[in-house]
C-alpha cells in the first residue's frame, strides 16, 4: 500500500482541520512554568474524595458555619488541621484530626467488615449496650468507659470562669476546633478566649481518645479495670497545666526569637483561669506588670553552652 501511494501521480487531499482543535487543548509548553505544570498534574492525578470523608467534612463545615457565621472551604479545614501557628492544638491532636476527618480510625465498622467473629468483637462497645457498634461520636460524647462525661464536665467548669457560654462539643466542633472563633457581645473575635477554647477542646478530646485506647487495648474492656474518676481528673488537669506552661515558655524571646508568642496574647488566653485555695489548681498568676515571671532572664541551666 505504501508503494501504491508513492506511485500515485497526484497526492490525496487529507482533511487537517481537526488539527486546529487539537492545538487548542492544554497549555503551550513555551508559556507554562514548571510549578504550574506540576500543580496541574497533581490535580489531574489527585484521587477523588471518599464518600465517608465527604460526609465528615460536610458535618464539620456545617458546625463551623453555625459557630462563626461563615462557611469555610474544605481546603481551609484541611490546611487548618495541620497548622502549627500559635501552638493552639498539639501535633498529636492534629494527626488525630487528620485521620478522623478521613474516617480512617480503626474502630467500629473497620473490624466488623472483616467478618471473623473473634476480630469483629473489637468493633463493639461492651460497656454501652444501647450503642454496640463503636463510632468516634460515641467515644467522644456518649461512651461510659472513655471518661468523656467527666472530662467535658471539667472542661465546662474551667470555661465558665471566662463568663462566656459553654457549648457542649460535637464531633463537628472537635474536628473543626482549629477554625472555631469565640466572639464578644459586639461580634468581635476574642483572640485570647478563642485560643483557650481551642486548647481546652483539643486537649480534652485527645485525652478521651487516650483513655479509650488504654481501656480497649491494655485493659481489654474489663469493667473492673476502668479508669477511676480521680485518675481521669488528675490527667486532665496535668494536660491543661502542661499547655499553660508551654505557652508561658514559648514567650521567651531569648530562646525562640521571632517565633516566640506574644505575652499579651498568652495573658488574654489564661486570664482569670484559676481556683483560689486549691493547691492542685491551674496556676495563672504568672504575670506581673507586663512581664511573665521567670521568662525574661533567658538564663540557661548550668553546664549548657550558649
Amino acid at each position: 500500500m505504501a508503494n501504491e501511494g508513492a506511485r500515485k501521480p497526484n497526492a490525496d487531499e487529507i482533511d487537517l482541520s481537526a488539527g486546529e482543535a487539537v492545538k487548542a487543548i492544554g497549555a503551550k509548553v513555551a508559556e507554562i512554568s514548571q510549578a504550574t505544570a506540576y500543580t496541574l498534574i497533581k490535580e489531574r492525578k489527585a484521587p477523588k474524595p471518599r464518600p465517608r470523608t465527604t460526609r465528615v467534612m460536610e458535618r464539620v463545615i456545617a458546625t463551623l458555619e453555625e459557630m462563626n457565621g461563615i462557611s469555610p472551604t474544605e481546603e481551609l479545614v484541611w490546611k487548618g488541621a495541620k497548622a502549627r501557628k500559635g501552638i493552639t492544638t498539639s501535633q498529636k491532636f492534629s494527626a488525630f484530626t487528620w485521620k478522623t476527618l478521613h474516617d480512617g480510625q480503626k474502630i467500629g465498622r473497620y473490624w466488623l467488615d472483616m467478618g471473623e467473629s473473634t476480630i469483629a468483637e473489637r468493633g463493639l462497645c461492651k460497656q454501652c449496650p444501647w450503642e454496640p457498634t463503636e463510632t468516634m461520636e460515641h467515644i467522644m460524647t456518649q461512651c461510659k468507659a472513655t471518661g468523656q462525661k467527666l472530662i467535658w464536665k471539667l472542661a465546662k467548669r474551667l470555661w465558665r470562669k471566662t463568663g462566656l457560654e459553654w457549648i457542649m462539643p460535637t464531633m463537628g466542633m472537635i474536628l473543626g476546633i482549629h477554625l472555631a472563633e469565640v466572639k464578644g457581645s459586639e461580634g468581635k473575635k476574642l483572640d485570647g478566649r478563642t485560643r483557650l477554647l481551642q486548647i481546652i477542646i483539643s486537649e480534652s478530646a485527645y485525652l478521651i481518645w487516650l483513655v479509650r485506647n488504654e481501656w480497649k487495648i491494655e485493659k481489654e474492656q474489663d469493667e473492673r479495670r476502668c479508669h477511676t474518676a480521680n485518675e481521669i481528673e488528675a490527667r486532665w488537669k496535668a494536660a491543661i497545666t502542661k499547655r499553660l506552661r508551654l505557652d508561658w515558655a514559648l514567650t521567651n524571646k531569648y530562646a525562640h526569637g521571632k517565633l516566640a508568642l506574644r505575652w499579651s496574647v498568652v495573658k488574654r488566653t489564661w486570664h482569670n483561669i484559676h481556683e483560689p485555695g486549691n493547691r492542685r489548681a491551674l496556676k495563672t498568676d504568672l504575670f506581673e506588670s507586663g512581664v511573665i515571671v521567670g521568662s525574661s532572664s533567658g538564663r540557661r541551666p548550668p553546664g549548657r553552652n550558649r
